[in-house]
């Protein structure tokens, strides 16, 4: 091979890769991209890092197309088309995929199901879109929707919802989700290397009947070498199973009664209409009525 050849050769393989970033930055506005935007040029990169730059970019730029494409991104929905790198919503059937535009969700016909690069995620990226939905949900003006997203957020805690539900604690104004930020901070805590906070954290875990509280709770106390914070552990627990046993004390009871009033309202009719009818004889209906007392007492 001639080395003029040999080097352009070389030269095009380097260029190769900026050549594909510049054409993504075209395609998405360039210089002039909204952060939106600039967070879909990096989806477009091969490197995670990158990607998750972008998720975090996406998550934090405000824009009202947000949560839809990053839980297509969590769902395998979001494809590059492979020959102007442009990035679509897709759903198929067979061979076929119908494509929707990202940018403006315009519908953008039907192609053949290999015209189209998946964008990949590892599980890393997925406990990040995860979080950063739950997080979206967490501005949400509905304080049901916020709540359930604090529950949600709790089940795969990391030191940056820890960041993100602290700041939000300072602004929330609803008394059932401050209760829920606060219990969510606590699960956090109890992760933290310093005794001290988890002992804080415990304190303020007593008690809560929040399955993932107890859960929790006992992942601390099967990782936890400090002998006080096992014990203060070992309490939180017991009081947690306690107030557990207790209600579930009290639905017996609340059943019982009920099924027990049923039971002596049908003795009663049952004994006295029988009495009537001269089926059985009123000695009889009061030994029914008697038995069911009896049952219901």
């Amino acid at each position: 091979m001639h080395p003029s050849h040999r080097y352009a050769r070389g030269l095009l393989i380097l260029l190769c890769p900026l050549l594909f970033f510049c054409l993504a930055g075209s395609v998405l506005g360039g210089e002039n991209a909204t952060p939106f935007e600039q967070g879909l040029s990096l989806l477009l990169q091969k490197n995670f890092k990158l990607k998750a730059q972008g998720i975090q970019q996406i998550a934090d730029s405000g824009d009202e197309r947000s949560e839809q494409l990053l839980q297509a991104l969590l769902e395998g929905r979001l494809f590059r088309v492979k020959k102007n790198n442009t990035l679509v919503y897709a759903s198929f059937t067979n061979a076929k995929a119908t494509i929707t535009a990202v940018l403006d969700n315009a519908p953008m016909g039907t192609v053949k199901k290999r015209k189209l690069k998946k964008i990949t995620i590892n599980n890393r990226l997925r406990i990040q879109l995860k979080g950063a939905l739950a997080a979206l949900d967490l501005r949400n003006p509905d304080p049901e929707l916020r709540r359930a997203a604090v529950n949600k957020l709790i089940t795969t805690p990391t030191a940056e919802s820890g960041t993100l539900l602290e700041k939000l604690l300072q602004t929330e104004t609803d008394p059932e989700v401050r209760r829920a930020l606060t219990t969510a901070m606590a699960i956090i805590n109890l992760r933290s290397p310093d005794s001290e906070q988890k002992l804080s954290a415990l304190a303020g875990l007593k008690g809560s009947l929040n399955p993932t509280v107890r859960n929790a709770v006992n992942g601390l106390l099967s990782r936890e070498q400090d002998r006080i914070v096992r014990t203060r552990a070992e309490s939180v627990l017991s009081a947690i199973d306690s107030k557990i046993a207790l209600y579930g004390l009290m639905e017996k009871m609340f059943f019982g009664l009920s099924l027990g009033s049923v039971l002596v309202l049908a003795a009663i009719g049952l004994a006295i209409t029988f009495g009537v009818i001269g089926v059985i004889n009123m000695a009889h209906g009061e030994l029914i009525m008697l038995g069911a007392y009896t049952t219901y007492v």
